[in-house]
């Protein structure tokens, strides 16, 4: 059997769940990193957290994270304040959508995380994680 790369592999399954993923979420009007926004924040107290932890969170720049928050602020679905206790810290809070729009991203996202494991065992499922996060830690480091 011919190997395949490893590369355009996991381009094409990125680009799939995106697909996927994006065509749940389209009547929200959201893309897929706004739901993660949407899904962290709604998860977090006073649906709110500091810019720099949600930056932390998606694991994406500074800005980013920036041009995410304004774009969501644009839709009315998020705000943006100072913290009181310290005016450097930006805070984003979540003002769009209730119990069950999370309810419903939430089911979304488990969906199809079922679907890309279906067939695996139990380790098969902690072994292919713990591959991924070898491959993630080889790529960040060299």
């Amino acid at each position: 059997m011919e190997q395949k790369d490893i590369g355009p592999m996991m381009k094409k399954i990125n680009e799939e769940i995106e697909r996927k993923v994006n065509g749940e979420i389209k009547k929200y009007h959201l893309t897929l990193a706004q739901a993660r926004v949407v899904l962290f924040l709604s998860e977090q107290s006073e649906n709110q957290v500091p810019q720099k932890v949600l930056e932390d969170y998606l694991e994406v720049s500074h800005p980013t994270t920036v041009n995410i928050v304004k774009s969501m602020c644009a839709k009315k679905m998020l705000e943006t304040f100072f913290d009181q206790s310290d005016k450097r810290v930006k805070i984003v809070r979540l003002i769009w959508g209730n119990e069950n729009t999370y309810e419903t991203l939430k089911k979304s996202a488990a969906g199809i995380e079922r679907k890309l494991l279906t067939g695996f065992s139990d380790e098969e499922k902690k072994q292919f994680v713990s591959l991924m996060d070898r491959m993630y830690h080889n790529i960040v480091v060299s």
